[in-house]
């Protein structure tokens, strides 16, 4: 059984959902998997948490190919990633054994190719014998907390 697990889920400005889980890749260790699960706007926590645990489940069922298009490219069917998320937000949420989740907002750096970096010092840790909705709760918190659009720096 893997000891973490990790899933990318970009959203746009009504809150649609577009979820990546990663897997192995040589490359990098770990990268976003070929595969994404969207789950569109007016969704219930149930729902959410429904979403999360499908993505989750998907981790790590197939190796990252290298030099693949990034999911979200071909989800939004543009010519560069850059391109792809530049009207979309970020939040990772990661899944330690034995520990929980950690439910981390993030930002797009305009300096750095609108290249998302975490807001570490804002994650929110769930354990994993979570309250049902709490992981819901976390979840739409770092949404509100992960801007929409590159920046020139760290939102306060």
């Amino acid at each position: 059984m893997q000891k973490y697990k990790i899933v990318s889920v970009h959203f746009d400005a009504s809150q649609k959902l577009i979820g990546v889980p990663c897997g192995k890749s040589q490359k990098y260790d770990i990268a976003g998997l070929d595969i994404f699960m969207v789950l569109e706007s007016g969704y219930s926590d149930d729902e959410l948490e429904e979403f999360l645990d499908n993505l989750f489940n998907l981790c790590f069922t197939k190796k990252s190919i290298e030099g693949q298009i990034d999911p979200i490219q071909e989800y939004t069917n543009t010519k560069s990633y850059s391109a792809s998320v530049k009207r979309l937000g970020l939040v990772s949420v990661t899944w330690l054994k034995g520990r929980g989740y950690e439910v981390t907002p993030t930002w797009q750096n305009a300096k750095m190719k609108n290249a998302f970096c975490h807001i570490g010092d804002k994650a929110i840790s769930i354990p994993t014998d979570y309250e049902k909705g709490k992981l819901s709760e976390g979840f739409r918190s770092a949404m509100e907390m992960s801007p929409i659009g590159p920046l020139n720096k760290m939102p306060e």
